[in-house]
């Protein structure tokens, strides 16, 4: 990760000579920001989330699943991808009110995870620490801000724009943005199908907001964990040195560092306790528009290879069963997954350090009972940690498991439909 942040700070761009506390606090006003239109500036004086635009969201978006399951059910044509795609969409109005409800519900406990991030950044001394502090808080800052940002919405255009564009070409033959039908609006007309596109338009922009808004948040405050363990690191080490001078502060630097310790546990906890429900949605969810995008994306090529093999019979008409869009859905779910699971890997590595660390205390010059302390830490220290969600940890193990199991659901529907061309 350092690495990458080297290379970025190459460029004009990202050079800088800002500090920690600069890059948490924007990604913390930027999130705040594009919040503000869907009703959950949290960090604004006088939030509450009984306000109107926050309850027309979770009214539209909860319409917006009924919607999309009353288009599920009411298709008159047998066209599986148009019914896949649809479900695609109901897992993303599910995802975005499982975030709204947790940030409605704990967005007290987030303030004041927030706030403690602050005063980290504000209390931190030692030159070697604040670097690494800074280092963190800047590459939350390029992957909220420059990255997230970005990649949610050029999928979300290219999700609106794309059918769009390729209903002129095909002139009469209309296609919805998600595939999403509104009931009682008949898209076959102009007036019905601009009708249909401007509300699920909107619908899957300010979805996008929240996204980018809530998926920064719980990044930034991940990496604040990181930043504390940094900190006991480096508390360690002075504790070392303390150990080799023989010092009378051995006693309090101890109890120091495992206050510290008990302040990242609680942490950790309360992050998991809060996103609970966040992370298992939103793992549930991605896995599933994966899985569907890439069997939509399969259906595609095999149309590609067809046509190559029967140029003669193309008709331009077939390429409307088959949705171009499914690429950036996959993009977009594979991002999501993937920068979950690489903090939770990055968390599971530093909390390995802290055991070595622990470990490599000179402890054999303590006296007994600042040695028992120390055993005391050493234990605490070798609970598991990890970002959790219902059916275990998130880290790459996961993603790599999940896309050996997406690679195996893809091969044998390939191999089931080798034989067929398309319908």
């Amino acid at each position: 990760m350092l690495y990458f942040q080297n290379k970025l700070r190459r460029l004009k761009r990202f050079k800088d000579d800002h500090d920690a506390f600069y890059f948490f606090n924007r990604v913390c006003r930027c999130c705040n920001r594009w919040a503000r239109p869907i009703g959950l500036s949290m960090m604004d004086e006088g939030f509450t989330p009984k306000n109107a635009r926050f309850i027309f969201l979770v009214t539209w978006n909860f319409t917006f699943v009924l919607i999309n399951i009353n288009s599920v059910v009411n298709r008159k044509n047998e066209d599986m991808v148009e019914i896949f795609n649809s479900c695609i969409t109901i897992g993303m109005a599910l995802q975005g009110l499982v975030k709204q409800y947790t940030f409605s519900k704990h967005y007290k406990e987030i303030l004041h995870l927030v706030e403690s991030g602050t005063n980290l950044y504000h209390k931190l001394k030692h030159e070697k620490i604040i670097k690494i502090a800074r280092d963190f808080a800047f590459f939350g800052w390029f992957i909220v801000i420059h990255f997230l940002r970005y990649a949610y919405t050029v999928a979300v255009a290219g999700c609106i724009l794309i059918p769009i564009m390729y209903s002129h070409i095909l002139g009469p033959h209309r296609i919805l943005p998600f595939d999403v039908e509104l009931p009682f609006i008949n898209p076959t007309t102009n007036f019905g199908y601009w009708i249909n596109v401007i509300l699920i338009s909107v619908s899957g922009i300010m979805e996008t907001i929240g996204l980018v808004a809530s998926d920064g948040i719980y990044i930034v405050l991940l990496l604040n964990g990181f930043t504390q363990l940094e900190n006991i690191f480096f508390e360690l080490e002075c504790l070392d040195e303390l150990i080799l001078k023989k010092s009378d502060k051995i006693s309090a630097k101890l109890n120091e560092i495992i206050q510290l310790h008990q302040k990242y546990i609680s942490y950790i906890r309360r992050i998991n306790e809060m996103f609970l429900m966040y992370f298992t949605v939103n793992v549930v969810t991605m896995v599933y528009q994966i899985v569907i995008s890439l069997f939509i994306l399969a259906t595609v090529v095999r149309f590609i290879f067809f046509f190559i093999s029967h140029i003669k019979n193309f008709n331009l008409l077939q390429l409307q069963n088959n949705k171009i869009s499914a690429p950036l859905l996959v993009f977009t779910g594979s991002c999501q997954l993937l920068i979950t699971c690489v903090v939770g890997t990055v968390l599971e590595v530093k909390h390995d350090k802290l055991i070595l660390c622990t470990y490599d205390v000179c402890w054999y010059d303590m006296e007994i009972k600042e040695q028992k302390k120390l055993k005391l830490l050493l234990q605490a220290a070798q609970q598991d940690v990890y970002i959790e969600y219902v059916f275990g940890a998130l880290n790459i193990p996961l993603f790599v498991e999940i896309y050996k199991k997406i690679y195996s659901g893809l091969t044998m529907l390939v191999n089931s439909q080798q034989h067929e061309g398309p319908k």
